[in-house]
C-alpha cells in the first residue's frame, strides 16, 4: 500500500485478524491490519473484506480484497510529500490534512495559522491581519500568477470580511465556508512547491549536470 504520509510505497504485518467460515476451501473474512511506516514511522491502520483462505501451517491469509478503507489516519485523500519542506509547516499542515473530514473548521484554522506562520518566517510579511499580510505578498512576490491568483481568492473563499477573527485570530475555530479548508490545503501545496520543493529538485538536478561536466572536463555551472 502507499503511505498517506509520505506516499511511500509500504507493507506490515497484521495486527489484528477476524474470519466468518462460508465453505470448506474459502471462507468469507474481514481483517484489520496495522503497523508504523517504515519510512517515516507514522500509525497507519487500514481494514478490507474478502476471501480467507488457510495455508498448509494453518495460517490464515486473505485474497480478493475489497472495499478497504483507511481507519487511521482518517483522511488519505491527500498524498502531497513534504519531505522537502520545513517541519515548522509540515506540523500544522499535516494535522490540518488529518482532521479534515471529521472538523474543516479546525482543519481551517490550522491552515491559517500555518500560512501566517509562512508569510512571516519565510517570507518576512508581518502585519496587523492575514488580510494585510495577503496583499503584500500579491504586490511584492515574484510568483507566477496563479499563485498569486490562488492566495488573493483565500480572501474571497473564506469571507474575511463576515468572519473578521479569521483575519486577526487566524488559529481561532470558527464557522468556515463551503470549501474554504479545502482551498487553504491546496494554496498551502502551492506554495510548498514553488518555495521548497522545486528548487530543490532543480538544485539536485544543478549537482547532478555537474557531475557528468566534470567527468567530461567541462566548467560547472554555477
Amino acid at each position: 500500500m502507499i503511505c498517506p504520509y509520505c506516499s511511500k510505497s509500504i507493507h506490515f504485518e497484521n495486527i489484528k485478524e477476524m474470519n466468518i467460515e462460508i465453505d470448506s476451501e474459502y471462507e468469507k473474512g474481514v481483517c484489520v491490519e496495522g503497523g508504523f511506516c517504515p519510512s517515516c514511522n507514522e500509525l497507519i491502520i487500514r481494514y478490507y473484506e474478502g476471501d480467507f483462505k488457510r495455508g498448509a501451517n494453518g495460517d490464515g491469509y486473505i485474497v480478493n480484497e475489497e472495499n478497504e478503507r483507511l481507519l487511521y489516519p482518517f483522511n488519505k485523500s491527500r498524498s502531497f510529500i513534504l519531505d522537502d519542506v520545513p517541519h515548522e509547516y509540515t506540523s500544522d499542515f499535516s494535522e490540518a490534512v488529518l482532521v479534515l473530514l471529521i472538523s474543516p473548521k479546525a482543519s481551517a484554522a490550522l491552515s491559517r495559522r500555518c500560512l501566517q506562520r509562512f508569510f512571516h518566517s519565510h517570507l518576512s510579511i508581518k502585519k496587523a491581519s492575514l488580510v494585510k499580510e495577503i496583499e503584500v505578498f500579491i504586490s511584492t512576490q515574484q510568483a507566477p500568477s496563479y499563485i498569486l491568483d490562488a492566495v488573493d481568492a483565500i480572501r474571497n473563499i473564506g469571507n474575511f470580511a463576515a468572519h473578521p477573527l479569521k483575519d486577526t485570530n487566524t488559529g481561532e475555530v470558527i464557522e468556515v465556508e463551503p470549501g474554504e479548508a479545502e482551498w487553504l490545503l491546496e494554496v498551502l501545496e502551492l506554495l510548498f512547491d514553488f518555495y521548497f520543493i522545486y528548487p530543490k529538485k532543480l538544485e539536485k538536478r544543478k549537482e547532478e549536470l555537474n557531475k557528468k561536466l566534470e567527468k567530461l572536463g567541462k566548467p560547472k555551472m554555477k
